[in-house]
């Protein structure tokens, strides 16, 4: 019983009096509670643990259930919660939690800054915002140990993206207004996952600049991706029009929607003639919502081909 507490026997409890916290009832893992007159939830499963924070709550109230004794999960994840005055490990800590791998900062009512992540060493960290959400200078710099970073409507700029945790082997990066220079993935150099959902974004981030890449997902209206001699799998969704520049020697396999397919439609995403000579070694290719004038240059070298809802354009 040393360490880690068995997840099925706990259940938080409210704190003495005069904190104001009421348990209200538990549903096999969630558990609900009036926290200062608001509903609050908890939901607590072996590796995983989440609190919904009514509004204005901070983690740091005196009234927030706590467990009796540290709890160690996996996966935390915080949701429209304020962040604290202290870092979130201290937070966490008062309230007997501890996150392991990976946190989850879900749409948190205010700005974050270097001191919140003082003492955290999760491995992971994803940040989502319903609306953008600020970073102080220096806020990713203070995270040099993540492998993983995930960033979703958060405001960043070219100087935040060069502060990005050099030891980073996945990033993903949603709706944030960047375009991802090269000089910020120079210093990635063990990076091997990459994920762009950028709307307004028409030319991919100069993937040549990280040799450690395998993978990468863009849902973006591209016209040109800069191929990584490295890349295996390559996904592209709502391309306008697509042309490969640069070598791609281990790609295996390549996924491409057009804009039109990503909403149901048929009538748009174009090839550029040149691109198709850019997948002669590919194994396995899929395209849906294209349209071309020829089939792939060198195309019987393909293991696998899934076509929908494409046209070929008239000759």
């Amino acid at each position: 019983m040393h360490g880690t507490v068995p997840w099925m026997t706990v259940t938080p409890l409210c704190p003495p009096s005069p904190a104001r916290c009421r348990y209200d009832a538990s549903v096999i893992d969630e558990h609900f509670y009036f926290v200062e007159d608001k509903k609050f939830k908890i939901v607590y499963a072996e590796k995983y643990l989440s609190l919904s924070c009514p509004e204005n709550a901070t983690l740091e109230s005196v009234s927030m259930p706590r467990f009796e004794r540290m709890v160690r999960v996996q996966h935390v994840e915080l949701t429209a919660c304020v962040p604290p005055a202290g870092p979130y490990a201290r937070a966490l800590a008062r309230l007997n939690i501890s996150a392991l791998d990976l946190l989850v900062l879900a749409r948190p009512r205010g700005a974050l800054r270097p001191h919140h992540f003082d003492g955290i060493n999760v491995s992971a960290l994803f940040i989502r915002g319903s609306e953008p959400i600020q970073l102080e200078r220096g806020t990713l710099a203070s995270l040099y140990a993540l492998l993983d970073l995930r960033l979703e409507r958060v405001s960043l700029t070219d100087s935040d993206l060069m502060e990005m945790p050099v030891g980073l082997r996945r990033l993903s990066i949603s709706s944030c207004n960047v375009s991802l220079p090269r000089s910020a993935l120079d210093r990635l150099q063990e990076l091997m996952h990459v994920v762009v959902r950028e709307p307004r974004l028409h030319q991919a981030p100069d993937l040549r600049a990280v040799a450690s890449l395998r993978d990468a997902v863009f849902v973006a209206p591209l016209d040109v991706v800069p191929m990584s001699t490295s890349l295996e799998n390559v996904t592209v969704w709502s391309a306008q029009r697509l042309e490969f520049n640069g070598g791609c020697e281990a790609l295996v396999r390549l996924r491409v929607s057009g804009s039109a397919g990503v909403g149901g439609g048929r009538e748009s995403g174009c090839w550029r003639q040149a691109g198709w000579r850019a997948v002669l070694a590919c194994a396995s290719w899929s395209c849906s919502s294209c349209i071309w004038s020829r089939c792939p240059v060198g195309c019987c070298t393909l293991l696998v081909i899934c076509v929908r809802w494409c046209f070929a354009a008239a000759s």
